[in-house]
């Protein structure tokens, strides 16, 4: 996996109390309190708050008041969130997409290459256990087949 930052449950909860305390507010400071929420659940050791993390991500990209910038970075916590849950087919399709408009943007490019070696290592790990159930199909069917002779 990708050297990502990870956080832990108390500083969420102090990310969580912050994002509450601005929303409560009705802050000018709730949005980037929003996102500094969403970067902590993504980048949290817990797959239950990396999911949470993502719903949130993804309801804050449906709010058209977002600009441009926030979104790149919300779908790029988006990526984040769907590699830690092992979602790297998802996680890639995102990278792809930000690269075309951002191609010099070196955290995604960082991401998209770990995703990339992890979609290689699953395949192998895929087609070795194939090979290993193919092989075993066959030496039953040998077996199966010598001793009718």
């Amino acid at each position: 996996m990708a050297e990502l930052p990870v956080t832990d449950p108390d500083m969420i909860a102090g990310l969580q109390a912050d994002w509450e305390n601005e929303n409560r507010k009705g802050s000018s400071e709730s949005t980037q309190a929003a996102f500094r929420l969403v970067w902590g659940l993504v980048h949290s050791e817990r797959n239950t708050d990396v999911g949470r993390g993502l719903e949130f991500a993804e309801e804050l990209l449906r709010d058209k008041s977002i600009d441009a910038q926030d979104q790149r970075d919300l779908v790029y916590l988006t990526a984040v969130a769907m590699y830690r849950l092992g979602r790297v087919l998802d996680a890639r399709r995102q990278l792809e997409e930000l690269l075309k408009v951002n191609p010099q943007w070196r955290q995604a490019q960082t991401l998209k290459a770990a995703v990339d070696d992890q979609v290689v290592r699953e395949g192998l790990l895929g087609l070795g256990v194939a090979t290993a159930i193919g092989g075993v199909a066959a030496l039953i069917l040998a077996a199966a087949l010598g001793g009718r002779r």
